[in-house]
Parts: structure tokens; C-alpha cells; sequence
């Protein structure tokens, strides 16, 4: 991404519209992150560049279309900030983000996308506000919204999340139920985009197995991560 650009085309906007610096900052961020962002030294967070771009009456994916090639949708860029949050245990800044994106239209039109958000709130709400009855909610909330005749990889990703919180909340029973019935999803499955998901089914799988003493179910299932993870890595 060529932020340069979309700080340019920030900057030109803004002073069409006569906006100070200032102005445009308002409930947004500072105004010394205004100027950065159109000097090109910073990179802005999608939920930003919607605001921005809220304020100064234009689509998000005006930024970018000038600012990317190849084109990445605004969708998939926030889908990859929430990503990298969840992975590096950044939970308050995912919380954050969702709470921006809920308001965005491009999200809350569309269920695979507002499956996105919801599923985000419903780990944060374990995560940042200990929330464990409101979390499972969230969760089943955000696997009702689409057609699971045949599961996604993003909804068996939600499947985890919940076994995960059913786990540390001592519901083995229910996260052993869980893994397995993602586990069988995934071998319907010819190939993942994503492959670490499965590695990190069946590394997290032992857990609730190990608590209830099925032994052999644990050996088996760290065999599968392990030999999984090692043929992918020589793959590359």
C-alpha cells in the first residue's frame, strides 16, 4: 500500500472542503495523527480511513483503489488487522476495532462479514470482560448468521473459539463435542486456505481429552499436529 498517496489525497480533500486539520481529527484521533497520516508517516488503521472518509463524504474504497495494487478490498483489511490482534493476544485493540466497524455499512449488509465482527466480540468479551455466558452467545450469534450446510473455514474458526472458552471454563464435555464435530467438518474439506487453523485444532485438542484421562485420544492428536505442521513447513 502506497500510504503517501492517501495521505496526499487526504490532504487535498480536506482542504477542498476548507477542514482544518483540527477539524477533521475531531472524534477520530489528533490532529497531530492528521498530519502524519497525510505526510505519509504513519499507517492508518481501516476503522481511521473510514471515519476519514465518513467526514469527508466519500467511500472508504476510494482510499483503496489509489492507494493498492492489487486492490485489497477495505474488508479484507480489517479482517487482517482483527487477525493479527487475535493471534498476538491484543484483545482490547480488537475489542476496538469491532466497536468502529460495527457501524459500517459494509458490514452489518452483508452476514459473512457480520459474522466477522460479532465472532471478534464474542472472544473479546471472554478475553477483556471476563464475560463467559455473554461470550458463548456472541459466539452462537455469529455462527447463526450464514448457511452451515457446508462449514467454513471462518465458522469452524468460531467452533474453536467457543470449544476454547467451554474448556477454560471447565466444560469438557461440550469442547471435546466441539473439536470433534470440527474435526470431521475439516476432513470434508480438500484443502485450507488458512492450514494453521488445523494445527491449532488438533494442538488444542489433548487439553480437555488430557482433563477427562482419554490418553490415547491426546497421543493421537498431538501426532496429527505434529506430523500436519511438519509436512506443510517442507511443503513451502
Amino acid at each position: 500500500m502506497d500510504f503517501s498517496v492517501i495521505g496526499d489525497k487526504i490532504k487535498e480533500l480536506r482542504r477542498i472542503q476548507r477542514i482544518t486539520q483540527k477539524e477533521l481529527a475531531e472524534d477520530i484521533c489528533t490532529q497531530a495523527q492528521i498530519s502524519k497520516l497525510e505526510n505519509g508517516e504513519v499507517i492508518p488503521c481501516a476503522s481511521t480511513l473510514f471515519l476519514i472518509s465518513q467526514k469527508l463524504g466519500i467511500d472508504v474504497n476510494y482510499f483503496f483503489n489509489i492507494g493498492l495494487t492489487p486492490r485489497l478490498d477495505y474488508v479484507e483489511e480489517v479482517a487482517r488487522q482483527l487477525k493479527i490482534a487475535r493471534r498476538n493476544f491484543r484483545y482490547r485493540e480488537m475489542e476496538e476495532i469491532v466497536e468502529m466497524e460495527e457501524r459500517n455499512p459494509l458490514f452489518y449488509q452483508n452476514p459473512k462479514y457480520l459474522q466477522l465482527l460479532i465472532w471478534h466480540k464474542g472472544i473479546s468479551l471472554y478475553h477483556v470482560h471476563s464475560d463467559f455466558e455473554r461470550s458463548l452467545e456472541t459466539l452462537d450469534k455469529a455462527l447463526s448468521l450464514t448457511n452451515k450446510k457446508v462449514w467454513t473455514e471462518q465458522e469452524m474458526e468460531i467452533l474453536l473459539s467457543k470449544g476454547i472458552v467451554c474448556f477454560e471454563n471447565n466444560q469438557l464435555d461440550e469442547a471435546i463435542r466441539i473439536y470433534e464435530m470440527v474435526y470431521k467438518e475439516m476432513e470434508k474439506l480438500p484443502d485450507f486456505r488458512d492450514y494453521i487453523v488445523k494445527v491449532k485444532l488438533l494442538y488444542i485438542w489433548p487439553g480437555p481429552s488430557l482433563e477427562k484421562d482419554y490418553m490415547k485420544n491426546q497421543q493421537n492428536c498431538v501426532w496429527r499436529a505434529l506430523n500436519g505442521a511438519s509436512k506443510k513447513i517442507t511443503s513451502f
